[in-house]
């Protein structure tokens, strides 16, 4: 059977199977770890097309596969980004058992990897934007979950992939003619569709909210992993058009739009009154760096872009279980999660607010975190924006630290006599947490690890 084949139709299987017994959270957690586990064994197990275009040593699958006259291919730079995201939803359907999230988490995280991996290996890749769609519907119920806080996010989310899908496959008609004449109309199209995905200035404005009425983990999916996936995608899209991403008014758009995406974010981090929102807004920094850094054009600027990406998720991941402590030990009523109504959480919560801290600090870039290994990498390298990337940076980190204390000024304060000392974390919650804490201080210390992934994915281009 193709390795394509397993790689669309295990995650739909598994995530029917886990939405069935999504009741017994256990047995929900034991099927997402066993797919994944599956999942990154037959991609280590097969030879892309880069090599010899079959599977290794007892050739029971293949690495290519035509359907309905498209072929389906499996390639080095698709392989390591597809085990880099397993590994990233092995270690948060884990990490599920600890933080807790709605029963559609695991069932529906299952599901967007298959049009994910769709995604990739559909050719010619501009055809692989109709895979767009299905993951996006996935992703728009992952955001909304089992409540209601964030259904006008999830359909604002999905009603724009829908909107950037055809643009996308309007733009690569254009290309395929080979018309100069089409030349700036296919450059507006494809800048709308790539802010689109990558949720920068003018398309933002649901991001606050997926991210505040979200369940704690679902951010690290819809704006890491699956992110991460999405932007290989506009990578060999790019590359696969060099005149477009050569062009100056094509990076110009870009690099404007994550300088308004980190002004906008920027202020609202100094005006958030509710840990989510800090958190949704600490993103959009991100958001911005990521956009300004693929404007800046060439191949080391896709490895900007993708290191980025892989920090952001590390970031989220850190930030997210922070949340959810922060959540689980605020002592306000439910719906007034104010940042004033925070006393005494560092003593109810000391490893959980410092997760919260550390991660949204890396998303701002601040020195000693891990995404300033991000922002380093963009300013280092060959740029159009030059200077003004490094002063951007540079109020992105001041304005980060900034609303990281407004939360601060109210969590280190003494709490009432009966609660100061009171604390909502278990044992093994203070472990996990120790060791997430410990990974984040790691890879700030060596941010290689994830540079040589960021490469390899970036290698091809």
């Amino acid at each position: 059977m193709p390795t394509p084949t397993l790689l669309i139709a295990i995650p739909i299987i598994a995530a029917a199977i886990a939405y069935v017994i999504r009741r017994w959270s256990l047995a929900t957690i034991i099927v997402g770890c066993l797919t994944i586990l599956f999942l990154f064994v037959v991609v280590l197990a097969t030879e892309s097309v880069g090599g010899s275009q079959q599977l290794a040593s007892d050739n029971l699958w293949r690495s290519s596969w035509e359907f309905f006259g498209r072929s389906l291919i499996l390639t080095d730079q698709i392989e390591t980004a597809l085990l880099a995201v397993y590994l990233g939803f092995g270690l948060l359907f884990m990490l599920s058992a600890i933080v807790p999230q709605n029963g559609m988490f695991i069932p529906v995280s299952l599901g967007v990897l298959a049009p994910l991996a769709g995604l990739l290996m559909v050719q010619p890749s501009s055809l692989g934007a109709a895979m767009l769609v299905i993951a996006a519907s996935f992703l728009a119920v992952l955001i909304q979950g089992e409540g209601t806080d964030s259904t006008v996010a999830a359909m604002r989310y999905l009603a724009l992939v829908a909107l950037a899908v055809p643009l996308i496959l309007i733009a690569g008609w254009m290309t395929s003619v080979g018309q100069l004449q089409f030349l700036s109309a296919t450059i507006i199209l494809l800048s709308i569709s790539i802010l689109v995905l990558l949720v920068a200035f003018p398309f933002l404005f649901w991001v606050p909210a997926a991210v505040d009425g979200s369940g704690s983990l679902v951010p690290v999916v819809v704006f890491g992993l699956a992110t991460l996936l999405i932007a290989v995608f506009i990578s060999i899209l790019l590359v696969g058009n060099p005149v477009i991403y050569a062009n100056a008014q094509f990076l110009m758009i870009l690099r404007a739009s994550g300088m308004v995406t980190m002004l906008i974010a920027g202020i609202l981090v100094l005006i958030a009154k509710k840990a989510g929102r800090l958190l949704a807004y600490l993103l959009l920094l991100d958001v911005g760096a990521t956009v300004i850094a693929l404007g800046n054009g060439g191949r080391t600027a896709l490895e900007g872009l993708l290191l980025l990406i892989l920090l952001r998720s590390v970031s989220l991941l850190l930030a997210g279980i922070g949340l959810d402590r922060i959540r689980t030990s605020e002592l306000s009523p439910a719906g007034d999660e104010q940042l004033f109504n925070y006393n005494g959480m560092a003593r109810r919560s000391p490893l959980g607010l410092a997760l919260f801290v550390f991660g949204g600090l890396s998303l701002s870039g601040f020195p000693l975190t891990p995404g300033f290994a991000g922002r380093w990498n963009v300013i280092n390298s060959p740029a159009e924006s030059g200077e003004i990337s490094i002063i951007i940076f540079v109020l992105s980190a001041a304005v980060g630290i900034v609303g990281i204390f407004r939360l601060l000024r109210g969590s280190l304060n003494r709490a009432s006599e009966t609660d100061k000392f009171m604390s909502r974390e278990t044992t093994v919650q203070r472990i996990v947490e120790g060791l997430l804490l410990s990974g984040g201080v790691i890879i700030t210390i060596f941010p290689r690890i994830l540079v040589v992934v960021s490469r390899a994915l970036a290698n091809p281009f």
